[in-house]
């Protein structure tokens, strides 16, 4: 005997029926699963951005391959090169918001607080260094941004 599939409304109208704590049991891996994606897509860019810059500026070493001004390749190369720390800390932060969301759902089905256990369990030099172990990703996309901004400046001098 086959089973009729149910059509998006039928599937809408039972989905309706439920409460909305199992509405949200049913909807929360699809919605994790789309934070997912858009984080993984937000991890490429900075390697795709690096890869263009290598391929330009190994088009621009024969002019025949590509042929393109130096104040073309200079706009193309500001982009790309401004492209990638920027890409990394969204990134980052991306990941950082999505850690904190994970901690808050596992604190709202167990009435635990993770952070607060490992915090009040360590001393201040421990935490001290967690802070800074933890912060150091930003800290250096950070500085790599400062370092593409003061790039760019003497590419544009």
């Amino acid at each position: 005997m086959e089973e009729k599939e149910l059509t998006k409304e039928q599937k809408r109208e039972i989905f309706k029926r439920y409460p909305p704590e199992i509405q949200w049991t049913i909807i929360k891996p699809f919605i994790d699963m789309f934070g997912s994606a858009v984080s993984k897509k937000m991890g490429i860019l900075p390697s795709l951005s690096a890869i263009a810059i290598a391929m330009l500026i190994v088009a621009t070493l024969n002019p025949a391959i590509i042929p393109i001004s130096i104040f073309q390749v200079k706009i193309i190369i500001s982009i790309l090169l401004f492209v990638i720390p920027y890409c990394l800390i969204i990134y980052i932060l991306d990941v950082d918001k999505e850690a904190e969301k994970a901690l808050g759902y596992y604190e709202e089905y167990t009435g635990i607080n993770i952070k607060e256990k490992i915090v009040s369990k360590e001393s201040k030099i421990s935490n001290y260094w967690r802070y800074i172990s933890a912060s150091s990703p930003l800290f250096i996309a950070i500085i790599y941004l400062i370092i593409v901004i003061f790039l760019l400046f003497l590419m544009w001098m």
